[in-house]
């Protein structure tokens, strides 16, 4: 219950909180939220609703569909300038080509994060986005070892 924006704030704790507690009552937070905009016209809870499906979706195998929800929500985050959940669905982009193992695209996507996280005058964490750039390196190295 609540205010649209009030909503949405809540919808963020929970999916903090249910990542590594109930990973099923994470798609149902998103499932949720994304209800609730449709319903309301309130296109941000959309929006998070899908980034939260995505993130459920990435998490449990359903791999390229996650990554689809989640590049379906860059340009309308890109044109409000939310530089916050830009980084943070291109963290959920590069865990996803992490896991299929594609290390190129994953690193692409880490650098991406760490660049919106660097345009984020709100964010205290200016590191947020290294360790996905991290495992992407790693993952990267391992693709070139095993080609040679």
């Amino acid at each position: 219950n609540g205010s649209e924006s009030e909503r949405i704030e809540a919808a963020k704790k929970l999916s903090l909180y249910y990542q590594s507690e109930s990973i099923d009552s994470l798609r149902m937070v998103g499932e949720t939220l994304f209800f609730y905009g449709i319903d309301n016209h309130y296109q941000p809870a959309i929006e998070f609703g899908k980034i939260t499906l995505a993130e459920f979706y990435v998490m449990n195998g359903r791999i390229n569909d996650g990554i689809v929800m989640a590049k379906a929500t860059l340009p309308p985050l890109q044109e409000r300038g939310d530089m916050a959940l830009l980084s943070s669905v291109c963290k959920i982009i590069a865990s996803g080509y992490r896991k299929l193992e594609d290390g190129n695209s994953s690193m692409l996507w880490a650098k991406k994060a760490i660049a919106y996280n660097k345009d984020n005058k709100e964010s205290q964490d200016k590191t947020e986005g290294i360790i996905s750039l991290a495992e992407a390196y790693l993952l990267q190295n391992k693709e070139n070892f095993q080609n040679q």
